[in-house]
């Protein structure tokens, strides 16, 4: 970024990415509190809404995570070489953190049944804030392509060997006809009649940026596409690929 009299000079995919993951983001918040709102048996006599306190708990939480996405974006645009802001964490703790809302919205409307299988103590080291823009924007695609589904069922598995650390997230919506099916991560290039071609296209660059990856493919034993992210599990990992580049 650069600034010259009263004009700000923004790389454009980078404010392309930007805006598409804040709306993914706001949809995902709204639609919840839409759901909520026209649930006429959450209301009192008086057109109070009544939220369970854990429900409640996770709109706080999900709120304060658009907070730390500009946040993010603010600090990249203030030090270009200091893009992202890493760490080690729990994989189990931010996918819980990014299906939450989407869980409670399943309590409403009974659509989406989901399935985690967890491998303990699987950790990742990345930016989790970035992370949670793609986990985010992949599960948002999920619920796009089951929308023709009768039985919604969204898998999410985490596995790990002595390096990486690996999400799959499977949905049994029908196959992606783009071919070859990786040109989906190209930009522009969208499957879904409703997307923009860029959130797959940004997810894929945070995750190389960050010493990760992601691929995609058809099942080929049962209906569904099944989307799979790399990533270090240590620094001292994603140091030795940072070198390797």
């Amino acid at each position: 970024m650069t600034r010259r009299n009263n004009y700000v000079y923004i790389d454009g995919e980078f404010l392309e990415a930007l805006l598409h993951d804040l709306s993914a983001y706001l949809r995902h918040q709204t639609q919840f509190l839409w759901m909520v709102e026209i649930d006429s048996k959450n209301k009192n006599e008086k057109g109070d809404i009544i939220l369970p306190k854990n429900h409640f708990d996770k709109i706080l939480a999900t709120a304060e995570k658009g907070t730390d996405m500009i946040t993010s974006s603010r600090r990249m645009l203030a030090t270009p070489d200091k893009e992202y802001a890493f760490e080690e964490f729990s994989l189990e703790s931010i996918i819980n953190e990014v299906t939450g809302l989407t869980e409670i919205m399943r309590a409403y409307n009974k659509e989406i049944t989901f399935i985690k299988e967890y491998k303990p103590n699987c950790n990742a080291y990345s930016d989790k804030t970035r992370l949670y823009r793609v986990l985010l924007n992949i599960l948002n695609n999920s619920r796009t392509a089951l929308e023709t589904t009768k039985d919604k069922t969204i898998k999410i598995t985490t596995t790990s060997d002595d390096k990486f650390s690996y999400v799959s997230i499977q949905n049994n919506g029908p196959y992606i006809t783009v071919k070859p099916i990786s040109k989906v991560f190209k930009k522009y290039t969208t499957s879904a009649g409703k997307g923009h071609g860029i959130g797959l296209y940004s997810s894929r660059r945070y995750l190389y940026e960050t010493g990760g990856s992601i691929t995609v493919e058809n099942l080929k034993e049962e209906q569904g596409v099944v989307f799979t992210i790399k990533l270090p599990n240590s620094e001292n990992v994603y140091n030795k690929i940072k070198r390797s580049k």
